[in-house]
């Protein structure tokens, strides 16, 4: 006890100052843009203002909430109802306390797997710089991190149905998922792509009760091409995979994007033999650096 204890107390004094830091940062702005989108899809889930940019948009403002579109699948903001019931500060209160778990938890496991010190491995998560970014801005990262880490766990331990089952639930965010289901399929992992299809029909019947269309990916893929072009645009300074500097120096977007999805392709391929461990790891590094729409947060 007595040789953790300074851990102990170290890891007590980052959480406060990172208590500390996002409260002083919502007394300045108490109502963070990224997360005002998501209570926003929790509050409108399943209405007419949901379903329509325009009244989406409309909605936001009457709220006095930053102008900024949901761009998830549509269905994961049935998962945001419950805390968009709680208003605006409670439910990022909220979410910020259970971005920090999700981070230890991560960490922790992360640590027994790559056998290092349980204190070292919640830390290095904890005080990650894109962690505390995520935190504090309201992003979910750290969520995707530790399905990522349970999912890395499960494989290691030859759970290949279970951990295919975790990737398509990562699948909320495909720029998230999208890596580890090439690097299922190139390892031939049958069982865990199975698994991970399951989710298929989930996300598109939660998507279609969301918006209320049944043909929803229309609209999506619209609302993406759209979009991603602004969210670049406002972005610019936070973007380092390969795809956005291209595109940063002029290079056309299906060049760019094209660039980082053939070189995430040659590098994959070299994982087919390495530990699962090992591969998972090395390939969430390869997609933020090949990765089309990688900010600091997904680091």
């Amino acid at each position: 006890m007595r040789r953790t204890a300074p851990y102990i107390a170290a890891f007590a004094l980052l959480t406060l100052a990172c208590a500390a830091k996002l409260v002083t940062s919502f007394s300045h702005n108490p109502s963070p843009s990224d997360w005002d989108a998501f209570y926003a899809a929790g509050s409108t889930v399943g209405t007419k203002a949901f379903a329509s940019l325009q009244d989406f948009f409309a909605w936001e403002q009457v709220h006095r909430l930053v102008l900024e579109p949901f761009l998830y699948l549509p269905g994961v903001a049935w998962f945001l109802k419950p805390l968009s019931l709680l208003g605006l500060a409670p439910s990022y209160a909220l979410a910020v306390a259970s971005g920090l778990a999700c981070a230890a938890l991560a960490g922790a496991a992360l640590a027994r797997l790559f056998h290092l010190p349980l204190w070292l491995g919640v830390m290095l998560a904890v005080a990650w710089p894109p962690t505390l970014y995520a935190l504090e801005s309201g992003q979910n990262a750290t969520f995707g991190l530790m399905l990522v880490a349970t999912a890395t766990v499960l494989l290691s331990r030859r759970y290949g149905f279970a951990a295919g089952l975790v990737v398509g639930a990562l699948a909320y965010k495909p720029t998230y998922a999208a890596p580890f289901l090439v690097l299922l399929l190139v390892r031939r992992e049958w069982r865990a792509l199975a698994a991970a299809a399951c989710w298929l029909p989930v996300w598109y019947a939660l998507s279609a009760f969301a918006t209320h269309d049944w043909l929803w990916p229309v609209a999506y893929a619209h609302l993406l091409r759209v979009d991603i072009p602004v969210d670049f645009a406002s972005n610019a300074t936070q973007a380092y995979s390969i795809p956005a500097l291209l595109t940063r120096l002029g290079a056309a977007a299906p060049v760019a994007i094209g660039a980082g999805i053939v070189l995430f392709a040659a590098l994959v391929l070299l994982l087919r033999r390495r530990p699962i461990e090992d591969a998972m790891a090395i390939t969430a590094l390869i997609a933020i650096v090949c990765g089309p729409h990688v900010w600091i947060y997904d680091a």
